[in-house]
């Protein structure tokens, strides 16, 4: 009897290992095909809120230890980390992997990204200016952090202001007092 859930993980991966050692041809290549036709961006954006709502309902003490455990993995493979993330990027490009980060995260599109974007005359939402700043350079998308709901997009300083404030629009408010009364 498996002692602890790594153990158990374990050997469910060695039983799934046996049992695709024996797929003849035309059982792995039906097996390739279905798990293919499954991944649509429709059924990606539903794995990736299945995610959110798992990590969602884990208790503090949950969530501190599965941290520390990957920061610990983190530490120990950097190398590893890296080759893949080089690997990935070389074979992706950057479209791709905007894209699948856009799906993933926010739930759109590159063409509703751009939409978007269009629809504000290309500026950020705030303070209209045309430049994206920031370290990257890109356009960062505001979004509701209960919802899920995509608000708009913004620049750099702007997305950082409104983090700062927690999106709470009474302590913006506040904010805006109190410059206007240092004035």
């Amino acid at each position: 009897m498996p002692t602890s859930v790594e153990e158990r993980r374990r050997q469910k991966r060695e039983c799934e290992a046996r049992r695709r050692a024996r797929w003849t041809p035309e059982e792995r290549a039906a097996h390739n095909a279905a798990v293919a036709a499954k991944a649509t961006p429709e059924h990606k954006v539903r794995r990736a809120q299945k995610q959110k709502n798992y990590y969602a309902n884990l208790s503090e003490e949950q969530r501190k230890i599965r941290n520390e455990k990957a920061v610990l993995w983190q530490a120990n493979n950097r190398e590893k980390i890296n080759a893949s993330q080089i690997r990935f990027r070389n074979k992706q490009g950057p479209l791709p992997a905007r894209a699948k980060n856009l799906a993933t995260k926010y739930g759109i599109t590159l063409v509703q990204f751009d939409e978007l974007l269009l629809s504000q005359e290309g500026r950020c939402a705030i303070c209209r200016s045309a430049v994206a700043m920031g370290p990257f350079g890109q356009w960062h998308i505001d979004h509701c952090h209960t919802s899920g709901k995509v608000r708009g997009i913004l620049c750099f300083k702007c997305n950082v202001g409104l983090g700062k404030f927690n999106d709470d629009p009474k302590l913006l408010v506040l904010a805006t007092k109190y410059l206007e009364a240092c004035q």
